[in-house]
């Protein structure tokens, strides 16, 4: 399970994930991100609108996108590719804005994109080579796409899902409620824990726990911690709660 802030920030690194399972809760990054698929079917949202991303269709999530992603069944022939900063800025220089459609359905663009991230794959750690790459996938995107200004509406709320989620990764193993949230960003708890819906598809405290959990089984991974104590750590106030939670969203079971 991943959080819903992935840390490409710090990034000059091209990122390719190539024919796998992807299934991301809502995150976003300063990274724009495309998701090409050839075969297969996935359920996506982008800044609280979701989509089905089938057989030839690409998906463009800009910087700052609230963006997820669930896997509707067998592994297909699929792409995501995150774009750093780095590789970007010629792009964004000269665009008008931001892309007003979230998926196109174009074949020979499916395979020509994928055509050259294959061919990129054993040099992408080339900076020439990524550059060239991602100039050319990117001048192909900006002729399908249609890139206006975004309305401050949706600006604004967008801004206060990224600060909700941001108190979430910083204080999950503290007491969060939709009252902690809400005046957090100002609002009253009833259109916190409305507006969080609309966006993440989850409740609060649902999604905290998600959180909670993604933090539990890191540390399972990478640590010889006591799972009791990792699991009250994480914020679940008691390990039942914690298995309760793995019950009702996986249908795992304590062994």
């Amino acid at each position: 399970m991943k959080t819903f802030f992935e840390n490409f920030d710090s990034g000059q690194t091209l990122s390719i994930f190539r024919r796998m399972e992807h299934s991301w809760p809502t995150h976003f990054h300063s990274n724009m991100e495309m998701f090409i698929v050839k075969k297969g079917s996935y359920e996506i949202t982008r800044n609280g609108e979701s989509f089905t991303l089938t057989e030839n269709q690409i998906a463009f999530f800009d910087h700052y996108d609230l963006h997820s992603y669930r896997n509707n069944g067998a592994i297909g022939d699929d792409c995501v590719l995150i774009i750093p900063l780095s590789l970007s800025g010629n792009f964004d220089a000269t665009r008008k804005g931001n892309a007003t459609e979230t998926v196109i359905t174009d074949e020979y663009l499916v395979d020509r994109i994928l055509s050259v991230i294959d061919d990129l794959i054993p040099r992408k750690n080339d900076t020439y080579s990524s550059f060239a790459a991602i100039n050319y996938i990117l001048s192909l995107i900006r002729r399908k796409f249609t890139f206006t200004r975004n309305e401050t509406e949706l600006l604004s709320e967008t801004e206060y899902i990224r600060k909700m989620l941001v108190y979430i990764n910083d204080h999950f193993k503290e007491n969060i409620s939709s009252t902690t949230l809400a005046n957090h960003i100002g609002y009253s708890r009833e259109y916190t824990s409305r507006l969080f819906n609309r966006y993440i598809k989850d409740s609060i405290p649902s999604y905290v726990n998600r959180v909670r959990a993604d933090y539990v089984a890191s540390q399972k991974t990478e640590s010889n911690r006591n799972l009791t104590a990792v699991i009250l750590d994480a914020g679940f106030k008691h390990p039942s709660s914690y298995y309760r939670f793995l019950q009702k969203q996986s249908g795992h079971k304590k062994e």
